[in-house]
């Protein structure tokens, strides 16, 4: 199944089973070359999203907050 997240840029591909996602994520080292139809090339990132990875939504936070602070304090929490 293909889920796609226009707004945000995302599309979601839904396996039969986790293993075959493993094997895909593995296969291409995380991360593919496209080609748009203007002859332009992007890197695409590929990651696993919803098998025991969760997407938290952090508020009130200013914007120099480096990443790093951040993931170091929820890896404490869950």
């Amino acid at each position: 199944m293909i889920q796609i997240d226009g707004p945000r840029r995302r599309v979601f591909i839904k396996f039969a089973n986790t293993k075959q996602s493993y094997v895909v994520i593995l296969t291409i080292s995380g991360k593919i070359e496209y080609g748009h139809d203007n002859g332009e090339l992007c890197t695409v990132n590929i990651e696993l999203a919803g098998m025991d990875i969760r997407r938290n939504r952090i508020a009130n936070q200013p914007p120099e907050v480096p990443h790093r602070t951040i993931r170091d304090t929820l890896s404490i929490v869950w």
